[in-house]
């Protein structure tokens, strides 16, 4: 990884390790903002509207947590990487399971088991 510059008290080595922590953190954020809005775009029956509704400000709140994680990694004189591949190539967690339009069951479920792993 090349750094911009390195942020004084740390050393190189420092600096890089936080860095890949922060863009596998940002990664994570940026998938789970996906996945919401997926949710959002696909569930159906009982307390459709409940969920549909519900999942909006999370999307927004994940997406503002991925921008401050982003500005942290450039702070550290990281280059943040925004693009999806690098979440694909990120990943070291188990990818969102429920596809399709199902009920909201369905999904809270799966959203559940996908945010415990």
């Amino acid at each position: 990884m090349t750094l911009a510059f390195v942020v004084p008290g740390l050393d190189e080595a420092a600096s890089e390790k936080a860095i890949a922590i922060l863009q596998n953190r940002l990664s994570q954020e940026q998938e789970a903002a996906l996945v919401l809005k997926h949710a959002h775009w696909n569930v159906t029956g009982p307390n459709f509207i409940a969920v549909h509704e519900m999942l909006d400000p999370e999307v927004e709140a994940l997406l503002a947590q991925a921008d401050e994680t982003a500005e942290r990694i450039a702070t550290l004189g990281g280059t943040p990487d925004g693009r999806a591949d690098a979440i694909v190539r990120n990943r070291t967690w188990k990818s969102f399971d429920a596809e399709g339009r199902v009920g909201t069951e369905e999904y809270l479920k799966a959203l559940i088991e996908y945010y415990d792993a």
